[in-house]
């Protein structure tokens, strides 16, 4: 993570990291730690929703590997409305760019991103609700 995220608290999972300035306006970013890759999965929504992750550590590359990442459309109640915007990226460490969506009031999102090596999870996790 950034050092402007460096405020932390330990959570089921993984930990919870304060966003950044330029993401303080909503949600934020959780570290998930398997198979030795580390990767923070972040979101905010101040005027639209923008989700990024950045890839702290990495694992094994394998022959092939990939991210793929997605933010899902939620509605008030927690039901799931859909896929509002997807990417697949290469597993280059650092940040990797946001990908955004329109944001509806009354409506939630959420951050996903999986880590793909050899066609097998390895990493996988999602961002705090944004609203």
């Amino acid at each position: 993570m950034t050092s402007a995220a460096a405020a932390a608290v330990v959570a089921a999972g993984g930990i919870v990291v304060a966003a950044s300035p330029a993401m303080a306006a909503g949600g934020g970013c959780i570290d998930y730690s398997r198979n030795r890759w580390n990767v923070g999965v972040c979101i905010s929504a101040p005027s639209a929703v923008y989700g990024d992750i950045y890839v702290n550590t990495r694992g094994s590359l394998g022959g092939e590997c990939y991210i793929e990442l997605s933010i899902i459309r939620y509605t008030s109640a927690d039901a799931v409305e859909g896929t509002v915007a997807s990417r697949i990226d290469g597993c280059n460490a650092g940040h990797h760019s946001a990908i955004s969506a329109t944001k509806y009031s009354g409506k939630r999102y959420r951050m996903f991103a999986r880590v793909f090596v050899n066609q097998v999870v390895v990493d996988a996790g999602s961002s705090p609700v944004a609203y």
